[in-house]
C-alpha cells in the first residue's frame, strides 16, 4: 500500500477513480499475471495538488526505477469496449528526478483536454471528460516488445503478434514496421520478418549522457550483454544501433509467441472479453503485460503459410505508414545490364539501377490493417540486402 493520495496499482480497481488502463492491469495482477508494479495518481486529485505527489512518487521509485519512470494516461473512459482512445493521450518516459517528474505528470494531465480526444469521442458517440488519472510504473528495458491481438469464438482462437526489439513506441506510432506472427486454432503459423536499424530503450542516467558513437550494452532474451553503439538520446530514451549479432536473428522465438498467446488468452479470461489487444514486453526476467484493452478493430486475415501476402510482396521499412500503389523502381544487381546510360555517378557494385518495373507493391500498415487486393504485388519481389554494415565495436567495448 502507499499513503494517500497515491493508490497502489493492485488496488486501482475503480475506473472512475483510477482510469480504465490501471483498472484492467489491477485485474490482471489479481489473477497472478505478470504486470509491472505501479502507483496511480487518482483522477479526482485537483490540478494544484499534483506537485504534492512528486515527493511520494520519487520515494516509491527510488529502489525500483534504474531506468526512470513512465507516466501513463489512464482516463476513466480509456480502453473501453466501444472506444479505446488509443494514441490520443500522452504517456511520458521521465528520469526519476523531481522536476522532470512534475513536468511529465502535468503533460499527461493536460492531454485529457486534447481536441483530438474530444473529436474521437464525438465520432464514436461516447462520453468524454477531462478527468485523468496517471499510472506511474518503472520503465522496463525490454529485449523485445509489441502488441498482441487475439479473438476467440466457439470454433477456436485467432491471433496476431507484432514485435520489435526494444520499446514498442516506434511500432505503435507507425514509425517502424514489426516482425509479424499469425496463427490460430485453424490457421498455420506464419512469420514476416522486419528490418530494424535502431533500438529504443529507457536509458540509465549514465547512458543518457553518452554522446553519439559511444558504446553501451543491450541484453538478449537470456540476459547476455551485447555491445551496442549509441545513435542519440532524448527524453529519457537512448536510441542504439542494432548489434550486428542480431541482424539475421528473429525478434521472437516460437516459445516467446506461445508464452505470449497463452498470457493473452488468460488476460481475456480474467477480464471477461472474447477479443483482446495487449501491449507486452519481454525482459530477461520474462514476459510483462503493459496494457490490456478490448480489441475494437477487426483482426486482419492470417498470413498465408508461405509468409507472403498476395502473390508476392516487397518488404521493408516504408517512408510513411500506409499502402502504396503504382509503378516502382526496383534496384537489383542482375538487371544492371539493362540499365539505360546515365550521366549521374556510377552506382556501386552492390546497388545498381534497373529498368522501371510496373508493380503495385503492398506494405502492411503498422496498425495491422490488410492491404486491399488492388495494392497487392503482381510478381514476387524482395529487397536487396544492404551493402552497409554497422561499425564493429572496439575490442575494449563492454
Amino acid at each position: 500500500m502507499t499513503s494517500l493520495p497515491l493508490i497502489a496499482l493492485a488496488d486501482a480497481t475503480d475506473p472512475a477513480l483510477c482510469g480504465g488502463k490501471a483498472a484492467a492491469l489491477a485485474q490482471l495482477m489479481a489473477v497472478g499475471l505478470p504486470v509491472p508494479d505501479g502507483v496511480v495518481v487518482p483522477a479526482t486529485l485537483p490540478a494544484d495538488h499534483v506537485p504534492d505527489v512528486v515527493a511520494p512518487i520519487f520515494a516509491w521509485a527510488a529502489a525500483r526505477a534504474p531506468y526512470g519512470l513512465v507516466a501513463r494516461s489512464s482516463a476513466p473512459h480509456e480502453d473501453g469496449a466501444d472506444a479505446s482512445f488509443a494514441g490520443l493521450y500522452a504517456s511520458v518516459f521521465t528520469p526519476a528526478e523531481p522536476a522532470a517528474l512534475l513536468r511529465a505528470l502535468q503533460r499527461v494531465r493536460a492531454s485529457a483536454a486534447a481536441v483530438a480526444a474530444a473529436a474521437y469521442a464525438s465520432s464514436r458517440s461516447t462520453a468524454h471528460s477531462t478527468a485523468m488519472a496517471i499510472l506511474l510504473q518503472p520503465a522496463v528495458r525490454p529485449y523485445a516488445s509489441g502488441v498482441l491481438a487475439a479473438e476467440r469464438d466457439a470454433t477456436g482462437v485467432r491471433w496476431r503478434v507484432e514485435a520489435i526489439r526494444g520499446l514498442a513506441e516506434p511500432l505503435v506510432s507507425g514509425r517502424q514496421t514489426g516482425e509479424i506472427h499469425t496463427g490460430g486454432s485453424h490457421d498455420d503459423r506464419a512469420v514476416i520478418p522486419c528490418d530494424q536499424a535502431t533500438i529504443a530503450v529507457p536509458g540509465s542516467a549514465e547512458e543518457l549522457c553518452l554522446p553519439p558513437g559511444d558504446w553501451t550494452v543491450l541484453h538478449n532474451a537470456s540476459g547476455t550483454p551485447l555491445p551496442a553503439k549509441v545513435h542519440l538520446s532524448e527524453d529519457g530514451i537512448v536510441h542504439l544501433h542494432q548489434p550486428a549479432a542480431w541482424a539475421d536473428q528473429p525478434v521472437l522465438t516460437a516459445g516467446h509467441v506461445d508464452a505470449l498467446v497463452a498470457a493473452g488468452i488468460a488476460a481475456a479470461d480474467a477480464l471477461g472479453w472474447d477479443r483482446i489487444d495487449v501491449e507486452w514486453a519481454f525482459i530477461p526476467d520474462g514476459l510483462q503485460l503493459l496494457q490490456a484493452r478490448p480489441l475494437t478493430a477487426p483482426l486482419p486475415p492470417p498470413i498465408p503459410a508461405s509468409g507472403v501476402i498476395g502473390e508476392g510482396c516487397w518488404r521493408g521499412i516504408p517512408a510513411v505508414p500506409g499502402i502504396g500503389v503504382g509503378a516502382a523502381l526496383h534496384l537489383t544487381a542482375d538487371t544492371a545490364a539493362r540499365s539505360p546510360p546515365t550521366t549521374s555517378p556510377a552506382p556501386s557494385s552492390s546497388a545498381t539501377r534497373s529498368a522501371l518495373t510496373p508493380c503495385t507493391p503492398c506494405i502492411t500498415h503498422p496498425t495491422g490493417s490488410s492491404p486491399p487486393p488492388a495494392a497487392r504485388c503482381r510478381t514476387p519481389r524482395s529487397w536487396p540486402a544492404s551493402s552497409v554494415s554497422p561499425a564493429s565495436p572496439p575490442s575494449s567495448a563492454p
